[in-house]
């Protein structure tokens, strides 16, 4: 059986570190951040190596988009009492309007 690997492993964007994580348990390292601006990345993970385990260096070009802001939904406006009052009024008036033609037409 072969011996967990430890450590450290650096990562970087291009040239610049970004954080030197120790090994867990598991053999494992993992960073995350939200710093980096809208473009490429070149990010590498290089591990330290130890006694049974050789050093290594992997790199990935990470494409950083924009945030999307949601914009705010705009609320319908509101009807005024007034204006309330006046559509009542108009569809009385349509409505009596019809009622009249109704009953002159099945004269």
């Amino acid at each position: 059986m072969q011996a967990m690997p430890t450590g450290t492993v650096e990562f970087r964007d291009g040239a610049t570190l970004l954080a030197t994580v120790a090994l867990d348990a598991s053999g494992h390292a993992t960073y995350a951040t939200n710093a980096l601006v809208t473009g490429a990345h070149p990010i590498s993970a290089s591990y330290s190596g130890d006694a049974s385990t050789a050093a290594a260096t992997v790199t990935n070009v990470q494409q950083v988009d924009a945030v999307v802001t949601p914009t705010a939904a705009v609320p319908a406006p509101a009807l005024s009492m007034r204006m309330l009052i006046l559509l009542a009024l108009m569809i009385v008036c349509v409505g009596i309007a019809r009622a009249r033609r109704a009953s002159c037409s099945s004269i």
